[in-house]
């Protein structure tokens, strides 16, 4: 007979890499490169916090990288565009 025991750590369920998002403002509308597992939830806070429309976005899907769950929220996206925004990146 053979007998083992096993175990293993709680691990986190989270992504590979660290969360990423460039976005840039020009004439009141938003450009995003974004790699999103949800990108509509994260448009729709954008128009929501900004006032804008869904015309006034474009966003490039950026595929790359495991998100494994933690891409659906879009924060990150809404963080960057603030921050852009705030300091005025254009092209």
């Amino acid at each position: 007979m053979v007998e083992g025991a096993y175990s293993y750590p709680f691990i986190s369920h989270a992504q590979l890499e660290p969360e990423n998002c460039v976005a840039q403002w020009k004439d009141g509308k938003l450009e995003l490169w974004s790699p999103s597992q949800t990108p509509q939830r994260g448009r729709d806070m954008l128009k929501a916090l900004f006032s804008l429309r869904d015309e006034d976005i474009t966003q490039h899907m950026v595929a790359g990288g495991g998100g494994f769950g933690r891409r659906l929220s879009n924060d990150y996206a809404v963080e960057a565009a603030y921050i852009s925004k705030q300091i005025g990146a254009r092209r």
